[in-house]
């Protein structure tokens, strides 16, 4: 299980951020009470954090206090927490003393509390919890005598940690980390590579790809060399002389073919270019997408589907190869899938079945991205929250969710009715059951006994009687006679 980075912070900045998350998830008034109770901390050192945010993030959030109803941050949208979170982030004692172990490494505690302005003993309280963090990356805090620098025995899963903790600590932007000379010459290069080995770039890719650039430049100049990525599969892009005169007067103890590693390292994000690309993932992910095109009454649209299949396989790769997750702090897309739940639980709790049941078809685990995939359907489709779906069928198993599947195919091959009425049907072990709100489903068929009103409900063999069948039939008919 991935543990979010907002463990190692100082208990300040956690609680600010956890107040401004809780205000800004929040879709009614909170009182100070709610928000103590929620992070266990007392009314007063509540008081206390709003009377901060009130002073110093106000015109940002915009607090509004109602007598008896509470608070609520008027201003507040995800892009304006992700900037709050990003100063409070940079004001933090271990993240400061993250980023300069690793940009000034083999120094002492006590050079490391000079340049923060911090006391040595803070300093080595945080490093516990900062070195147990790490450990789930393969990453180390390695004391050589007195001197300490963050280390890790794979240099490219290095780069691809702090290229993803960089670009969220700094809000997704990359001015205050790259100059504008360097960020152009970024994005005409990577839209070039890209390019060059037909394949799309996105602005946001853009944008991590330029500080995983720049951050591995300034590996290179620390001496810690990345070998050619031999599981790069696409063609190096050559340089123009424009591009290789500005890296000769920007960067001339970097050879050219420096450069190449490090863009081979940045091609293998793209799963058509990794020669460790499962073909099993390529076809379960078109799978996936067709049952979604389906399940949602779709029109097949080929560039869409391409476009999502190469996110979710990349994502695959990812998930099975890297292990670095996409955010360490907060999912900005968890207010947007929360937002399409609202408005259409039918499309949403079917999203989210398929997306587990690519999950178990892949043996990957997703559950940190299911908000990030609901995001990239929906906007990627948005027929799917406009569909006008009949309530699925919900199918209980005592056994398994295979054995689910087992009593749908032997239900439909025995009943003589329109396929439709098929078209949307969960299958789940009786464990998964309390993850659901059965309320959402026109029909629940179990081989367990289950505290269900009989319209909605029946009671089956693990091998379905023609009894069972005549009365699925029954119901599912007059279900449509009432519509």
């Amino acid at each position: 299980m991935v543990v979010k980075m907002l463990s190692i912070l100082d208990t300040t900045s956690k609680r600010l951020v956890d107040t401004l998350e809780l205000l800004l998830k929040s879709e009614n008034w909170l009182t100070v009470r709610q928000i103590a109770d929620l992070l266990n901390v007392s009314e007063k050192t509540i008081h206390e954090d709003l009377n901060y945010i009130q002073d110093n993030l106000n015109d940002k959030v915009g607090l509004e206090f109602l007598s008896p109803y509470g608070i609520r941050a008027s201003k507040l949208s995800v892009n304006v927490f992700l900037n709050i979170q990003s100063q409070i982030l940079l004001n933090s004692i271990p993240i400061q003393f993250i980023l300069a172990l690793a940009k000034n490494p083999n120094q002492t505690l006590n050079d490391y509390a000079e340049i923060l302005h911090i006391s040595r003993s803070t300093l080595y309280r945080y490093l516990p919890k900062i070195s147990d963090y790490f450990k789930q990356y393969d990453l180390e805090v390695k004391k050589s005598g007195s001197l300490y620098s963050i280390t890790s025995k794979n240099e490219y899963l290095y780069r691809r940690f702090f290229s993803t903790f960089l670009f969220e600590i700094h809000g997704y932007n990359v001015k205050p980390i790259i100059s504008e000379q360097w960020q152009s010459f970024f994005k005409e290069r990577l839209t070039r590579m890209y390019s060059f080995n037909q394949e799309e770039i996105s602005d946001l890719q853009i944008s991590y790809y330029s500080i995983f650039y720049q951050l591995s430049i300034e590996r290179e100049k620390q001496n810690h060399r990345l070998a050619y990525i031999q599981t790069f599969v696409g063609q190096d892009t050559p340089f123009t002389k424009e591009e290789e005169h500005f890296l000769f007067c920007n960067e001339p103890d970097l050879s050219l073919g420096c450069f190449t590693k490090i863009e081979s390292a940045i091609y293998i994000h793209r799963h058509t270019q990794f020669s460790l690309t499962d073909t099993e993932f390529i076809k379960e992910v078109s799978l996936f997408l067709d049952k979604l095109f389906q399940t949602f009454q779709i029109k097949k649209m080929d560039v869409e589907k391409k476009r999502l299949l190469d996110f979710v396989v990349d994502l695959c790769i990812n998930v099975k190869y890297f292990k670095i997750p996409y955010h360490f702090f907060y999912d900005r897309f968890e207010s947007f899938s929360k937002q399409v739940e609202l408005n259409n639980t039918a499309a949403f709790n079917l999203m989210t079945h398929l997306i587990k049941e690519l999950s178990l078809k892949t043996e990957l685990d997703f559950s940190i991205y299911v908000d990030h995939l609901i995001y990239l359907l929906v906007v990627t489709l948005p027929q799917i929250i406009q569909a006008q779906l009949n309530q699925p069928i919900l199918i209980v198993s005592s056994y398994s969710v295979d054995h689910g599947y087992f009593l749908l195919k032997m239900i439909e091959g025995q009943l003589n009715i329109e396929s439709t009425y098929f078209e949307s049907v969960i299958c789940i072990h009786e464990s998964d059951l309390k993850h659901y709100d059965l309320d959402n489903f026109q029909l629940i068929i179990s081989n367990l006994a289950l505290p269900l009103e009989s319209t909605k409900y029946i009671l089956i063999q693990d091998f379905p009687s023609k009894n069972n069948i005549t009365s699925i039939k029954n119901i599912l008919l007059s279900n449509t006679k009432v519509e």
